[in-house]
């Protein structure tokens, strides 16, 4: 339960940001999952410094941070080198691949595509009961 509100800012603060392309909140057992993608680096980066209290409030409180990972163009990542090893992200250069991106709310269809899966452990009860909405 103690998440679930910090979860809930994270998600109207991301809203507003204009470099996002999803972002989301799941949970499995003791788990939660973040999965989030932004147009390019600097979009994951402004988005950070955006989300920047609820990450230091999820940390301080309900949640520790497992895994978090980087998924994008080798020279979008490489502007997420500094941010990625302050966290312990791992960073994996796209090989190949394709997307079909709609142009919805008001953004541009990205030419590239970052890719942020995190992981939380909720360790305060056996299960993350009450966690998300």
């Amino acid at each position: 339960a103690a998440a679930a509100p910090i979860m809930a800012e994270f998600v109207e603060k991301t809203k507003r940001e204009k470099g996002n392309i999803w972002y989301g909140w799941d949970k499995v057992g003791d788990k939660l999952f973040g999965s989030e993608a932004y147009v390019d680096g600097d979009a994951v980066l402004a988005h950070l410094e955006n989300v920047g209290p609820c990450i230091d409030k999820i940390f301080a409180g309900p949640c520790k941070l497992e895994s978090i990972e980087f998924h994008g163009p080798a020279s979008e990542l490489e502007k997420l080198k500094a941010t990625a090893d302050s966290l312990g992200a791992a960073c994996y250069a796209v090989d190949s691949g394709f997307s079909f991106m709609n142009v919805e709310n008001g953004h541009a269809a990205p030419k590239e595509l970052v890719h942020d899966p995190s992981i939380f452990h909720h360790p305060r009860s056996g299960r993350c009961q009450g966690c998300h909405g």
